[in-house]
């Protein structure tokens, strides 16, 4: 576990939680807010798994709310060739981003956790970040960043 805050609990991602995935990637109300067309299994294993595995710059993890898978999150170093793209200077230290959906639309707006001013997302800020973090645009522009 990363994270615990009240009912929701962050947790690394694990084989079995590929299932949660090609479900909450193929359902219309998430994909209109995640930049991506429908998954199938083969597609999901091939992203997630070496996340999974480790053997990639993402960290994947699952977000529960009363022990009950609802959504994903991940976390990562910026890497340098993206710092132009953000219009982002660093000089030594490290840059991360955080990108979340809840896949499961019943729950959006239910003011379960709100992203913007979480002690869970400030733990991850600083265990895994010595600058800051990028948060993703969509949950900015879609509003869905309050659980």
């Amino acid at each position: 576990m990363l994270v615990k805050h009240r009912n929701i609990t962050i947790r690394k991602m694990k084989d079995e939680d590929l299932r949660l995935m090609v479900k909450w990637l193929n359902d219309d109300q998430v994909l209109a807010f995640y930049d991506e067309p429908p998954s199938d299994w083969n597609r999901i294993v091939k992203k997630y798994g070496p996340r999974i595995e480790g053997n990639h710059y993402v960290t994947p993890c699952i977000i529960e709310y009363d022990d009950q898978p609802i959504g994903y999150i991940q976390y990562y170093e910026i890497q340098p060739n993206k710092l132009d793209e953000y219009g982002i200077l660093l000089n030594s230290d490290k840059l991360y981003g955080i990108d979340q959906f809840i896949g499961e639309p019943t729950l959006w707006g239910k003011g379960i956790w709100d992203t913007n001013d979480s002690n869970g997302i400030e733990r991850i800020k600083s265990q895994r970040c010595h600058k800051g973090v990028v948060g993703s645009e969509s949950s900015k522009q879609t509003g869905h960043s309050s659980l």
